[in-house]
């Protein structure tokens, strides 16, 4: 089954709000407002999988391509 990829979001002492991927946990960015930061979480971890793919890596759990036709690039 295939799952969207997930963000959780924290409001700092700063006031800034912290989105992380369970999916990537890499993935941490800052944003302003709440919607900033999840849309640069999922951008980023969309660009971590795609490198995923491309290095022909372990795609994390529950996470699919829907594509058969991805994978290493061809030169």
């Amino acid at each position: 089954m295939k799952k969207a990829i997930r963000v959780e979001v924290i409001r700092e002492d700063d006031g800034r709000f912290l989105a992380t991927t369970p999916q990537f946990p890499d993935v941490k960015v800052h944003g302003d407002t709440e919607e900033e930061a999840v849309g640069m979480a999922r951008a980023t971890a969309l660009a971590v999988l795609a490198g995923m793919i491309a290095n022909g890596e372990k795609i994390p759990e529950g996470i699919e391509s829907s594509s058969p036709r991805l994978g290493r690039p061809r030169y």
